[in-house]
């Protein structure tokens, strides 16, 4: 796989997710980005993931935002870890028009995180119009808005990477 792998708000790419994805003999390619600073970010990452072949998108946080919107515009399958749906103010970065194609989704909630509620992500997900094809939503009771490297390894072999 050719994997995207998408930062949070005020985070930068880890390196041992990365490396744990590439002994696993995926690519994988991972911006850092300052959000704040660079509003075409969206359109940042789209041409990166188009450019490089992207086939699977791994966002957190802020990163899961804009990951679940590429991956539906790009019709690649994806997962995300406490996805910062509502972002009402970010929302301009995100094309209008999307046609909505992811064709499978992963999202991990967790239960104890206190930055993004996760009754936003149950109720943005359970949304019918929200859901891919093929689309899995879990709720980890032992998880902040961190997470650990045991999670991230358990989440990915979940997913099949």
């Amino acid at each position: 796989m050719r994997i995207l792998y998408i930062h949070g708000l005020l985070s930068k790419p880890n390196l041992g997710r990365m490396a744990h994805l590439e002994e696993r003999g995926h690519t994988v390619f991972a911006l850092h980005i300052n959000y704040m600073s660079q509003p075409d970010c969206y359109a940042i990452l789209r041409e990166h993931a188009v450019e490089n072949g992207v086939n699977y998108i791994i966002g957190s946080s802020f990163g899961g935002y804009l990951g679940f919107w590429l991956a539906e515009e790009l019709g690649i399958p994806c997962l995300l870890f406490n996805p910062a749906m509502r972002l009402e103010k970010y929302k301009g970065l995100i094309p209008l028009e999307i046609e909505r194609k992811c064709p499978k989704r992963f999202v991990v909630i967790g239960a104890q995180d206190d930055t993004v509620l996760p009754e936003i992500g149950w109720d943005f997900f359970g949304r019918t119009e929200n859901q891919a094809p093929y689309q899995r939503v879990i709720q980890c009771q032992w998880l902040g808005h961190r997470f650990d490297m045991d999670t991230f390894e358990g989440m990915v072999r979940w997913v099949g990477l």
